[in-house]
């Protein structure tokens, strides 16, 4: 696939961003892309050719967002489709480098996809308060996880004690905060608001 990359502007998609996005963190750099270029023999304008579609603010980075837009192309659709990608062949796939984690009993697959989307909301939405951040992320967590999720963040130092269910534990830093996630059994019996 990486041979011809340069020639198929045409017919590129999401798999493509996702080759040179080794990070998983929704952004190529050009440093990325000069790599990726000279692993796979490409020409090395490339560079030049993908900033001048990609990045004509010339931010020295093409984002997901931008690369879906300017292809026609759905972002929400490209990251359910990394997202499934990941749960499928998890082994394949890591943590990305600024993630670093505390403890977790957590599938990997399940560990790249919650760092990848608190990453998001933090790149998106660089001035959400933490409440509103913990929020977002509960409502994700519950819709791709299943119900009774608890998220707390915090900027220092944590001490925990919890109950949790089985591979349903993350604690991770990003970002200069911490992020503590866990899962707690949904007692049908009782009312959840």
């Amino acid at each position: 696939m990486a041979s011809d990359l340069t020639k198929r502007l045409h017919t590129l998609d999401y798999a493509d961003f996702e080759e040179i996005d080794t990070d998983y963190d929704e952004t190529i750099t050009m440093q990325d892309l000069e790599m990726f270029a000279k692993k796979n023999q490409l020409d090395p304008l490339i560079t030049k050719r993908w900033t001048t579609l990609f990045d004509k603010e010339r931010a020295g980075k093409i984002t997901l967002r931008r690369f879906c837009e300017v292809l026609g192309l759905r972002p929400e659709d490209a990251l359910s489709k990394r997202r499934g990608t990941i749960a499928d062949f998890s082994e394949l796939f890591k943590l990305g480098s600024d993630v670093t984690v505390h403890a977790s009993d957590m599938p990997m697959g399940q560990q790249i996809n919650i760092s990848n989307e608190t990453r998001s909301l933090l790149k998106k939405e660089p001035e959400l308060s933490a409440t509103d951040l913990a929020k977002k992320l509960k409502i994700f967590l519950d819709s791709e996880y299943g119900r009774a999720w608890n998220v707390v963040i915090t900027d220092g130092s944590f001490w925990m004690n919890f109950t949790h269910d089985v591979q349903a534990s993350f604690q991770f830093g990003l970002c200069k905060k911490n992020f503590l996630v866990w899962r707690t059994t949904e007692d049908p019996n009782v009312e959840h608001r």
